[in-house]
This record gives C-alpha cells, structure tokens and sequence, in this order.
C-alpha cells in the first residue's frame, strides 16, 4: 500500500481543486470515476491465480528485506495476464477447450477451439499435472 500513497495524493490534490485539504462527495465522485476507468478486472480462474501466485512469489525472493520501506528502489514491474486460453469440463465425457491465448501456435498448426471427448482426455491431462496427491489423480482419471 505504500507504494501506492503518493499516487492516492496525487489524485487528491487533482481532485481537491480548491485547496480546502477536504473532498467533497462531488470530488470524491470525480476521483474514483477517473480510477475506475483505468481498473481492469481479471477473469476469477485459476489461470489468473496461478499467474499471480507465480508473481508475488518472484516479488518477495527479489526483495532482500521485508522491512524495506522504499520499494521504489526496486525495479518492481507490474503484474501483466497472459492468457493462455480456456478449459472447460462440461460432463459426461464431454469437455471444451479454447487456446485463444496461443493464437500463433494454432494458426501454425492451423488447429481449431476443441470439444468432445479428445478435449476430454486433454482437459484431464491438464489437470492430473496440477494435482498433488495420489488419491486426487486416481479420481480425477477415473
């Protein structure tokens, strides 16, 4: 959060035109208007997460020292979502697959979005990589 305090008091002194040191409800309105438009949600999947996951991770091992206060010295890079396409089980043996992500590699292989039971079977695969246990790949294959 500190990293973020002196953009917060750049925007209140955008918004606090008159220089009272007070937001009006009108002001306050007009701040979070223009933050809002510069807010990108992400998709709430485990892709995002795992990405994310993947980021902090590399954020706390560059930093030496967590009671650093000045992160500014630090050449942090913001968090950037690649998406590598969408997996969806849909029962059965049914399932859906879109690498939209990868568009290059499937115009190379000139590869469509897939569905049926091959997606099933590739969906599995995916899937029995992220488990941890014995017991969670035997039911996830079965």
């Amino acid at each position: 959060l500190e990293m973020f305090s002196k953009k917060i008091e750049h925007l209140f002194e955008e918004a606090d035109k008159d220089n009272s040191g007070f937001l009006t409800m009108a002001k306050l309105r007009s701040a979070l208007e223009k933050v809002d438009t510069k807010i990108r949600a992400l998709p709430a999947t485990a892709q995002v997460a795992s990405q994310e996951g993947r980021y902090i991770a590399d954020l706390l091992n560059q930093l030496p020292d967590l009671t650093v206060t000045n992160y500014e010295q630090y050449n942090l890079k913001p968090f950037r979502y690649k998406h590598m396409g969408s997996l969806a089980y849909v029962g059965g043996d049914s399932a859906v697959l879109d690498f939209t992500g990868t568009k290059p590699i499937l115009d190379l292989f000139n590869l469509k979005p897939l569905s049926g039971r091959g997606a099933a079977y590739l969906w599995k695969s995916f899937y029995l990589t992220e488990m941890f246990t014995g017991r969670t790949k035997t039911l996830l294959a079965f």
